[in-house]
């Protein structure tokens, strides 16, 4: 993710122990060609807020008709069709792992980390990352091991103020298989585990720090098994689009291919992303999960 935010995110440290996630359910949509319209990609992350509107019966009338008086509720907002509100259950939870993001066809690459908090059902997802150059090698040598959960805290001065986020998920859908078919052993970091369950959707999400940006993101969650031992990675690919929810525009599938990344036009970003602690421990529980 390329933007401005802040450093007020380091604050929001979690415990980095292996633990769980669990699902709320959502309807399965076959409409995936919703996903890809709207305008063309911009550049930017905003908020566009609106006020609700008032009550149209004035206080002088109130008083002339000795009614109590009536206010007027404000509208609730209406999801994208083929979406729901909310944020689904499976991605709820705090995950490290790498990231690439693109940039006039140059790829730069990250290690990042993610906590999806659905708490009070606000739905925020808070975003840090962390440039790898040439010296950096991967998240293993700058001490966060996503894999093993052995997280060292001197990674954590190298996150940079300007690769800070505070997005609110809006909307979600669960896709069609077609679209969960990346191989997520073809990374190499996962060669001892078997796939024993995929699911794919999407979200699309409001950035909480600037103004009129927004942003659409596919995800695929595989649920590994080595013996009796369970790890849930997620695949993520992210594009970003300006004024509402309605001019949302979405990449074509999750990946964390190289030149998949390259060839989408729309797609700004990939990452792999290894479960590291949920908000409870029902996240190997597929039966639980929104989109499986």
């Amino acid at each position: 993710m390329k933007s401005i935010g802040f450093t007020l995110l380091l604050s929001l440290t979690f415990s980095f122990s292996q633990a769980n996630v669990v699902s709320r359910g959502t309807t399965n949509s076959n409409d995936y060609g919703n996903l890809y319209k709207g305008k063309e990609l911009q550049s930017g992350r905003k908020l566009k807020s609106g006020k609700s509107n008032k009550s149209e019966k004035s206080p002088k009338q109130s008083k002339q008709s000795k009614q109590p008086k009536q206010i007027k509720q404000p509208e609730q907002p209406k999801p994208q069709e083929g979406f729901e509100m909310g944020m689904t259950k499976e991605i709820e939870g705090l995950w490290v792992g790498e990231e690439k993001f693109k940039d006039d066809s140059v790829i730069y690459d990250y290690c990042s980390r993610a906590l999806f908090n659905p708490t009070n059902e606000k739905n925020f997802l808070t975003w840090n990352a962390a440039y790898l150059d040439d010296q950096s090698g991967s998240c293993k040598d700058i001490n966060a091991d996503a894999l093993s959960g052995s997280i060292n805290g001197t990674w954590f001065p190298r996150f940079d103020p300007n690769e800070s986020y505070i997005l609110q998920i809006h909307e979600k859908k669960c896709l069609n298989t077609e679209y969960c078919d990346y191989d997520v052993k073809s990374s190499g970091d996962f060669d001892d585990y078997q796939v024993t369950t995929k699911a794919c959707g999407a979200h699309l999400k409001v950035d909480n720090i600037n103004d009129n940006a927004y942003s659409c993101e596919l995800y695929q969650m595989n649920l590994l098994k080595k013996d009796d031992e369970y790890k849930l990675v997620v695949i993520l690919t992210y594009s970003s689009y300006e004024d509402g929810f309605d001019n949302y525009v979405c990449p074509q599938r999750p990946t964390f291919n190289t030149e998949d990344l390259l060839n989408d036009s729309v797609a700004e970003g990939v990452a792999q992303f290894v479960f590291q602690v949920g908000f409870d421990d029902q996240w190997s529980n597929i039966t639980t999960w929104d989109c499986a």
